[in-house]
């Protein structure tokens, strides 16, 4: 039953776009069906495919860095306040405002990449 949730996550998200869709006769369901296709391909590639894997592992670890990369830049800019997370719980008194700090970095960053 638990390797169904997913399949039955996909048909409810599929109804409900269909329900509310207010154009019902422009579907193109063609469309609909390589797109899933598609996606059991891709699904098949990285779990079973040994060689998908170890694609998308190295994909991973390259990201990875570039969050490291993201990281010591907000270090850099600003000092204290991401690299102690303790000094900056007793300043601010929560964990939220370090998150916040890294996520905007990381943010800012791969924005600049992208661009």
């Amino acid at each position: 039953m638990e390797r169904c949730f997913g399949i039955i996550g996909i048909v409810l998200i599929l109804l409900t776009a269909f329900l509310m869709s207010n154009n019902k006769r422009k579907i193109n369901f063609k469309t609909i069906g390589v797109g899933l296709l598609l996606q059991i391909f891709l699904a098949i590639f990285v779990l079973k495919i040994p060689i998908g894997q170890h694609i998308f592992s190295a994909i991973g670890i390259f990201i990875e860095k570039v969050l490291q990369f993201s990281i010591e830049g907000g270090n850099f800019v600003f000092g204290f306040l991401t690299a102690s997370p303790q000094e900056t719980s007793n300043l601010f008194g929560s964990h939220a405002f370090i998150f916040a700090l890294q996520l905007m970095v990381t943010f800012i960053f791969i924005m600049m990449l992208v661009n």
